[in-house]
């Protein structure tokens, strides 16, 4: 049994989060192997901390360009339907949309297709507490285990855990978007990303026992949005 890490997006605050990450969650993993892909910036080389960590055949690591997504605007109209209104431009949702699929594609064109468990994170986390019970770990390859908390009406778009053949839909959510928002589906990251999942037949259990902060840049913590909702929808599934 082996597990692959997928890391994405801008690094930030990486090098602040990882010893979270490390402590509360990933010396948890079985075998866990490391696929990172950043954008080219000031803490793209941040990356290669988890080196600290890990042996070399555990780590694969690109820096990459993003696009530069100047028609992203075009799609604000998709969003003024959305549950929540966004928190970031169309270009950032875009962007994530875009690395989560690049990061997916290095980690099958390095040898990912042997692990049974895969893992969204984003680089930013500070993790406080995380437990893969066994009744959270993918019971089949078709499944996602996700935050019962931070949703929006959709699916917490932060971290979880899943088999192999639902990270290939979770993490290609860019590839569908346009048919996504035919659809009807509004340019909302978690609607967009529940809409994906359901679409392609996936599982998703959002019940998931992780609890983190998101550590900006300039030191603030945005602290896990626990709505009343989410509350009474996790008691009910227990």
């Amino acid at each position: 049994m082996s597990s692959a890490v997928l890391v994405s997006g801008q690094l930030r605050t990486w090098s602040q989060c990882l010893p979270t990450l490390q402590w509360a969650c990933f010396r948890k993993m079985e075998d866990p192997h490391f696929y990172i892909s950043c954008a080219n910036d000031e803490q793209a080389n941040d990356a290669y901390l988890i080196g600290k960590h890990y042996a070399p055949e555990k780590v694969h690591i690109e820096i990459v360009d993003q696009p530069a997504f100047d028609d992203a605007d075009k799609y604000l109209p998709s969003s003024l339907h959305a549950p929540y209104t966004i928190s970031v431009p169309p270009k950032s949702i875009l962007a994530q949309a875009w690395q989560m699929n690049r990061v997916y594609d290095l980690a099958m064109n390095n040898g990912a297709e042997k692990h049974d468990t895969f893992i969204r994170c984003r680089p930013d986390l500070w993790m406080t507490d995380f437990i893969l019970s066994r009744r959270e770990k993918p019971i089949w390859e078709n499944s996602v285990s996700s935050p019962w908390w931070g949703r929006f009406a959709g699916c917490n778009d932060r971290f979880a855990v899943m088999g192999r053949v639902a990270a290939s839909h979770y993490f290609t959510l860019y590839s569908n978007l346009n048919m996504l928002l035919d659809l009807g589906c509004p340019l909302h990251p978690e609607s967009l990303l529940l809409a994906q999942l359901e679409t392609n037949g996936v599982e998703v259990h959002h019940t998931l026992n992780a609890v983190f902060s998101t550590l900006r840049l300039n030191g603030e913590r945005r602290f896990p949005e626990i709505q009343a909702q989410e509350i009474a929808e996790y008691a009910r599934s227990k």
